[in-house]
């Protein structure tokens, strides 16, 4: 009667598994519908946006030439960043670096080691 009873309620265990393995792979395919049909409608708004003239009074419509304006813009930011870097670089590098000695010293013998 006991091995009968935890039979059943094994087999119970086992449906409720398969049933929530099956939510889940419905809720995977309702999700990656819903990404294709956003990722769709920004293309669509997207290309819409570029068909408008720039003179658009809708803030969220980015044009192609504010587009390529701002990547000049951040091209320019970023070499001047990158000149102001290198120069901070030599400065670290001149403030860190010893002088050098240009005699040759002679060896130092222990005296306390036999010669060979």
């Amino acid at each position: 009667a006991h091995e009968a009873e935890t039979n059943g309620v094994m087999m119970a265990n086992m449906a409720l598994i398969r049933e929530i393995n099956t939510q889940r792979e419905q809720n995977r395919a309702a999700k990656q519908s819903l990404q294709a049909q956003i990722a769709a409608k920004q293309r669509l708004r997207l290309i819409q946006g570029r068909g408008q003239a720039q003179g658009s009074k809708d803030p969220s419509v980015v044009g192609p030439e504010s587009v390529r304006q701002a990547m000049e813009e951040n091209k320019a930011r970023i070499a001047h960043l990158r000149g102001v870097a290198k120069s901070l670089e030599s400065q670290l590098q001149s403030q860190q670096s010893r002088p050098t000695s240009r005699e040759v010293l002679p060896p130092v013998f222990d005296m306390n080691v036999p010669q060979v």
